[in-house]
């Protein structure tokens, strides 16, 4: 009888200890916002809520469930991940994934192209008020699982308690993924708060010149963030794979340009690119 007490009183306190991770999971994914891995992207995610100031308040609750689904998911896959990790044997870690140089080169790639985006450079249109609402649902959901990615240095010292528990040996497969899908939640609150708080998004400014300095600030917080996972990517690279790599970043944001040309421009505008194009390369064999 007092073994069968023992072990109701160890789950009761168990489970009280899962709720109060899942509630540091949250107000860790809530802070994670202001923090400088965060911060450029979710600025991004800012310039798209400036244009949603007048779109129905149904299409902002679609927007913020798909950035929510995209955070959230992306969280989830880290949680199958670690739980196929833990059961094979192997040691875990918080942000194992940075170690892999592929995934870090494809974060600063993602980074770097969202920054010419904001610029200029090249106009992809993620507004969910736009005229294609399931391109803007993708770019939210997008957006929700690039933060994901680029929080996860900044994520253990804050996470804390949250993280250790869901990495630990002995956590069973759902308090893991539980846990992982706490953070995504705390993470995607700001947008949940303007998707289903009608008040909120009044807080918001109206779309108006100021949005272009505002772009290229945007603009250039990605490339500082691209730059700053290039620095870990340069620690997997000799010095010519991290040269090589930079001038793959050259020819993207060329081959960027090239398709925004031909995507805007008239025949006219289309032979007026190809002059500018054949001048650079000339201009730059001859350097």
């Amino acid at each position: 009888m007092e073994e069968c007490v023992s072990k109701h009183r160890a789950r009761g306190w168990r489970y009280v200890e899962l709720l109060t991770n899942i509630v540091a999971g949250v107000l860790g994914g809530l802070i994670l916002n202001i923090m400088p891995c965060v911060l450029p992207v979710l600025a991004f995610k800012v310039q798209g809520w400036v244009m949603q100031t007048e779109v129905s308040a149904s299409h902002r609750r679609k927007d913020a469930m798909a950035f929510t689904s995209g955070a959230v998911l992306t969280f989830i896959g880290f949680a199958v991940l670690v739980i196929s990790i833990r059961a094979a044997g192997e040691p875990l870690g918080w942000g194992m994934h940075m170690q892999s140089t592929g995934f870090v080169a494809c974060l600063v790639i993602l980074l770097y192209a969202f920054g010419l985006n904001a610029v200029g450079v090249f106009e992809i249109s993620f507004s969910v008020g736009g005229s294609n609402a399931g391109q803007g649902l993708w770019g939210s959901f997008s957006h929700g699982a690039l933060i994901t990615l680029v929080s996860t240095p900044c994520s253990a010292p804050i996470l804390g308690g949250a993280t250790a528990a869901a990495l630990a040996k002995d956590a069973s497969w759902y308090e893991t993924v539980i846990l992982f899908s706490s953070i995504g939640v705390g993470l995607s609150l700001p947008v949940l708060l303007v998707g289903f708080v009608p008040g909120a998004i009044k807080l918001i400014p109206r779309p108006g010149n100021w949005m272009n300095t505002f772009k290229m600030f945007v603009g250039f917080t990605l490339f500082g963030a691209a730059v700053f996972y290039y620095g870990t990517l340069q620690e997997h690279l000799t010095l010519s794979g991290a040269n090589d790599f930079l001038w793959f970043l050259l020819c993207l944001s060329i081959a960027l340009w090239w398709f925004e040309q031909t995507r805007i421009g008239t025949a006219e505008g289309f032979a007026r690119s190809l002059r500018h194009l054949v001048t650079v390369i000339i201009i730059g064999g001859a350097g």
